[in-house]
C-alpha cells in the first residue's frame, strides 16, 4: 500500500508494523546492487569446456624456450620446470607482431617481453625447492610504496623467444540464457545515471591514484612560479587568493621580485609582509 508524503511515495508494509518505511530511492538502490552482484556471477562462471577432435589455429604466441644448449645440460628438467613460472607469452593475428597503423603506440609495447620477476607473495604461496635458489639473485625493486624482495633469473641466455602458432585444443560451451541476462543487465546498469549512482553506492572515487591531484596542484604551482618570475603580475594575484604556492617557495620567488626592481601585486606585497612578521613573531 502506498502512501503519499510530501513529494516522495512511501510503501508501507502491514505484515512488519515495526520495520522502516522504505522509499522509491532505497527500492532502486537495492535493485542496483542486486543486479550488480548478479552481473559479478555471470562475469565470474565457468562455463564447461569442449575438447576439439581436430586443433584450430588462432593466431600465434611469442614465448620463451629452452636453447639446444640447454636441453643438453643435465639439470634441463629443472630449467623447464622454471621456465613455467617465469615465462611470458604474448599473442598477436599477425606472426610479425608488427604494430598495425590503429593504435599504434599501445601496440609498441608488446616489443619489450622480459622474463617475470617471482615476488614474495608467489614465492610463500608455492613453495618453490631450495634448489631453486642458486638460479635467481635478488633485487630490491620500490612498489607501492614499500621494497620488495624479487627473485631474477640468473642466466637469462638459457632461454630464447621463438614465435609459433597459437593452437586451441577446446572450446567453452555456449550459454545462451546466460549471455542474454548479462546482456540485459549491462544495457540496464550502463545508463548514465544508473552508472553514476551504482559508483557511488559502491564507493568509487573520482581520482583513481591517492596522489594524482597533489600532483596535478604541484605542477600547477610550478607553472603559476614560472609566470609570476616571468613578470605576470596576475599569476602572482591568482597564486595569493588560490594559495597554491607553498610558503617558502613563494616568498623566494616574491623576494627575487622585489630584489630586481620588477613590480608586483599589492595583494603579494601584503601576503610577503605578513608571512615576515608571523616569521620575526615566532
Amino acid at each position: 500500500m502506498f502512501i503519499r508524503s510530501g513529494t516522495r511515495d512511501l510503501i508501507f508494509t502491514p505484515t512488519q508494523p515495526n520495520a522502516p518505511l522504505k522509499t522509491n530511492k532505497d527500492i532502486q538502490d537495492k535493485l542496483l546492487l542486486s543486479l550488480c552482484r548478479e552481473r559479478w556471477k555471470l562475469w565470474r562462471r565457468f562455463p564447461e569446456k569442449v575438447a576439439l577432435e581436430r586443433p584450430i589455429q588462432r593466431g600465434w604466441k611469442r614465448c620463451y624456450f629452452l636453447t639446444n644448449s640447454a636441453q643438453q645440460q643435465s639439470d634441463a628438467p629443472m630449467l623447464e620446470a622454471i621456465l613455467k613460472e617465469i615465462n611470458v607469452v604474448r599473442y598477436h593475428w599477425k606472426r610479425s607482431f608488427a604494430p598495425t597503423k590503429r593504435w599504434r603506440r599501445r601496440q609498441m609495447e608488446q616489443l619489450d617481453q622480459p622474463l617475470q620477476r617471482i615476488k614474495p607473495w608467489r614465492r610463500r604461496r608455492s613453495n618453490f625447492p631450495q634448489e631453486w635458489k642458486r638460479y635467481f639473485m635478488v633485487e630490491h625493486v620500490f612498489q607501492k610504496r614499500d621494497w620488495e624482495h624479487t627473485w631474477r633469473f640468473r642466466w637469462p641466455q638459457l632461454f630464447e623467444l621463438r614465435i609459433v602458432p597459437h593452437m586451441v585444443h577446446e572450446l567453452p560451451v555456449c550459454d545462451p540464457e546466460g549471455d542474454s541476462r548479462l546482456s540485459e543487465i549491462e544495457k540496464f546498469l550502463l545508463h548514465p545515471r544508473k552508472a553514476g549512482r551504482l559508483n557511488k553506492l559502491l564507493g568509487a572515487r573520482r581520482w583513481k591514484d591517492s596522489d594524482a591531484r597533489r600532483k596535478s596542484l604541484e605542477r600547477l604551482a610550478q607553472k603559476r612560479i614560472r609566470a609570476a618570475m616571468a613578470g605576470d603580475v596576475e599569476a602572482e594575484e591568482t597564486a595569493c587568493i588560490r594559495a597554491v604556492f607553498p610558503a617558502s617557495a613563494f616568498q623566494a620567488c616574491i623576494t627575487a621580485r622585489l630584489q630586481q626592481g620588477t613590480p608586483t601585486g599589492p595583494a603579494c606585497r601584503d601576503l610577503l609582509l605578513t608571512r615576515s612578521c608571523r616569521h620575526r613573531a615566532a
